[in-house]
């Protein structure tokens, strides 16, 4: 008589335990070497892989519902006729439908909360940035300190200074208050440790409306009184 071990090397479960996660195991190094590469959303592969490991319980289960008994000898003397194979369970179809219905759903909650583990955006997002562009998406956030020197509340803006940004992020216009009648714009590129470099000098007034970085972010545009200014980053009106 076969012990219950080699029983179960023999039957279709154990047949189906390791081919299915042989299979499984590599169609997921695939997915996720394969997909990033044609710049599949990170959800494709989350949806093939969560596919894959719902169909576990379903394979296993259809394995187990057509397990066959080893055929049998049956007759007198040498005249032994085999018997022919039956199944070895004769569940109830209703049955195997709740039993399957069970496991697939605590299968699908195992996989769906533990997807997030299996796959890394990284490898799908890496392959977007490095093929951009763009600064916007190569840019990377840092601090850093910016002194605005000596500021005063600005009765039209509510603002006690006049701060602009380049459309790029990589400029910074500000203004400074020298004394009472003037004061000064500087500008200061974040990229480098260079001094703040100074572009104009203006006469302060009640109706300045703050400063502004054209579309281009080639001029710098401010109010000096009642006037409307333009200047170029590198200096120059």
């Amino acid at each position: 008589m076969p012990s219950q071990w080699e029983r179960f090397k023999q039957s279709n479960i154990a047949k189906i335990v390791i081919g299915y996660s042989l299979v499984v195991w590599v169609l997921i190094q695939l997915i996720e070497a394969v997909l990033p590469t044609f710049e599949t959303p990170l959800w494709v592969a989350q949806t093939l892989t969560f596919l894959l490991i719902l169909g576990f319980p379903i394979a296993l289960l259809v394995g187990w519902a057509y397990e066959k008994l080893p055929a049998q000898t049956a007759g007198d003397g040498n005249e032994a006729e085999p018997s022919t194979p039956r199944l070895a369970h004769s569940t109830p179809k209703k049955t195997l439908v709740l039993i399957g219905a069970g496991s697939c759903t605590v299968i699908g909650l195992f996989g769906f909360y533990m997807m997030p583990f299996i796959f890394d955006g990284e490898g799908f997002d890496d392959i977007n940035i490095s093929e951009s562009s763009t600064p916007k998406q190569t840019a990377r956030g840092f601090r850093f300190e910016l002194r605005l020197g000596e500021t005063r509340l600005n009765a039209t803006t509510g603002r006690k200074s006049d701060i602009a940004i380049s459309p790029d992020g990589n400029l910074i216009v500000y203004k400074t208050f020298t004394n009472n009648d003037s004061s000064e714009i500087y500008i200061k590129d974040i990229r480098y440790d260079d001094a703040d470099r100074l572009l104009t000098s203006l006469t302060t007034s009640p109706f300045s409306e703050g400063l502004k970085f054209s579309n281009d972010g080639s001029w710098i545009y401010f109010s000096d009184g009642a006037d409307l200014k333009r200047i170029r980053v590198e200096g120059g009106v």
